[in-house]
């Protein structure tokens, strides 16, 4: 699950919509909406890492392409610009846990 907010070039955020990710990766996120967004717009992601009861991932990313379709669902690939280090290492640790879980293997996680 992913809720995000466009920012405009004061600083100002939209309120907070909601999404979801797929093919989430180090560099970034394919964020999949109904809203039509264009490329270049600035957002503050809000990712909830599934199976984490603690407070979401927050980072900044740029919208770096855009898919729109005609059913509403629309698709955008989604540069971080600033995830910091201690989003970077829980991020890490969440990818670790699934590859690990896929092939049956225990992962240690910290809550």
């Amino acid at each position: 699950k992913v809720k995000y907010a466009v920012c405009d070039d004061a600083g100002q955020k939209s309120p907070l919509k909601a999404g979801f990710g797929r093919n989430i990766g180090a560099g970034g996120i394919l964020l999949v909406s109904e809203e039509k967004l264009t490329t270049g717009l600035k957002l503050e992601l809000y990712i909830f890492l599934e199976g984490e009861d603690t407070q979401p991932l927050i980072t900044k990313g740029t919208i770096m392409h855009a898919h729109i379709t005609s059913a509403g669902i629309n698709e955008y690939g989604v540069k971080f610009e600033d995830i910091g280090i201690l989003n970077l290492k829980r991020f890490m640790n969440f990818c670790f846990s699934k590859m690990h879980e896929k092939l049956g293997i225990l992962w240690p996680r910290k809550k």
